[in-house]
């Protein structure tokens, strides 16, 4: 393995509700290794309205994003999207390491 970046994210909504039909994506500090295992990581919490939701990273070798996804009401791990944080009382809080 090579080194390692350790990533905090952390959003408290508020106004504007959220929208769209696309997986969350965020935007890394540094690429992925190209020579990273394909991981999905436990990486925090998610709340909307009074919701709250288990938050995956999916790390991918040579990415320079992250796809978000959660632990939906039939226990599969699905693309957590915009509108799934559509409530004005909303948070995301995640934090994860990644070779690099």
């Amino acid at each position: 393995g090579g080194e390692m970046a350790d990533t905090e994210v952390g959003d408290a909504g508020g106004g504007a509700e959220g929208a769209g039909s696309g997986q969350i994506n965020l935007a890394l500090p540094i690429a992925v290794s190209s020579n990273a295992l394909i991981l999905i990581v436990n990486a925090g919490v998610g709340r909307d309205g009074v919701s709250d939701r288990i938050i995956y990273a999916d790390i991918v070798p040579g990415a320079t994003t992250i796809a978000i996804s959660y632990v939906n009401t039939t226990s599969l791990i699905s693309s957590l999207k915009g509108s799934d944080q559509a409530n004005t009382t909303r948070a995301i809080r995640i934090e994860f390491w990644y070779e690099i």
